[in-house]
């Protein structure tokens, strides 16, 4: 066989190889929690790794048919709880817009969340996370970047503090090159605040994840009523990747309209 062919091969191996390697990284993703159980083709359910918390949980379709339900009681503090985690990530280097409705909250106890969050290598311990929350007990609405505890307060979104109904909870990631990224966070289609990364590498993929937790055990909660407990329920998770082309055409479309205002002055 020539040095050319060879050549030819060794270079088709390494294309393949680069397909593979980025097979997981999908450019969408939807669903409404209708199967019989957690689809463990799109999803991985792993204890919450927020903090050192454990605790006994569980995450199913069928507590409240057509819609995860995330769980269970803390029993070593702090934050224990459930991860639902997508199996498949997500490109760091595309806008990316994640949506699901958090349909119901209850617990007792301390404190306890509902959390939707973007996370670089969950478990590894390496990368940039966003977690948005309704931390009920610890101020309600907020957001963690890269920190544990009490989050950052989204003042906008103060109203709905007490709020454990049906509520959309929308992120909008968008890279902005290098180590560089904001995210968006909407609460019903209003914009809460924006939150800026200047070490959210955009070469490291990121998996969307959905999350039940309560705070502390009886001893840490300040309570003699037993661990904290927390229940929540999820329904119709979107993950969408603009193409390219979309956004080049929206860039388009408002060129032209304020060109036409312009013209209209």
């Amino acid at each position: 066989m020539s040095n050319i062919r060879i050549a030819a091969l060794v270079l088709c191996v390494v294309v393949l190889s680069t397909v593979s390697a980025r097979g997981a990284v999908i450019g969408g993703l939807t669903e409404d929690f209708s199967g019989a159980t957690v689809n463990p083709a799109k999803f991985q359910v792993v204890p919450a790794d927020f903090e050192v918390g454990t605790g006994t949980y569980t995450s199913d379709t069928t507590t409240n048919p057509g819609r995860l339900t995330i769980a269970g009681n803390t029993s070593a503090s702090y934050w224990g709880g459930q991860d639902v985690q997508t199996v498949d990530s997500f490109d760091s280097s595309k806008q990316t817009t994640i949506v699901v409705q958090r349909t119901a909250m209850t617990g007792t106890g301390s404190a306890y969340r509902s959390a939707l969050w973007i996370d670089q290598q969950p478990g590894a311990g390496a990368g940039s996370y966003l977690m948005f929350s309704q931390n009920v007990g610890e101020g309600g609405w907020q957001t963690n970047a890269n920190t544990t505890g009490t989050g950052t307060n989204i003042a906008t979104f103060d109203a709905d503090d007490n709020n454990l109904g049906t509520v959309e909870m929308k992120l909008i990631y968008k890279p902005l090159g290098g180590t560089n990224a904001n995210v968006e966070v909407y609460l019903n289609g209003v914009l809460g605040t924006t939150v800026n990364f200047i070490d959210w590498d955009n070469t490291n993929d990121f998996q969307v994840r959905l999350a039940g937790m309560a705070r502390a055990n009886d001893n840490d909660n300040g309570a003699t009523i037993g661990n904290d407990v927390v229940s929540v329920s999820f329904d119709n998770l979107n993950v969408s990747v603009p193409e390219p082309g979309t956004l080049g055409l929206f860039g388009v479309v408002a060129v032209g309209i304020m060109t036409r205002r312009g013209r209209a002055r």
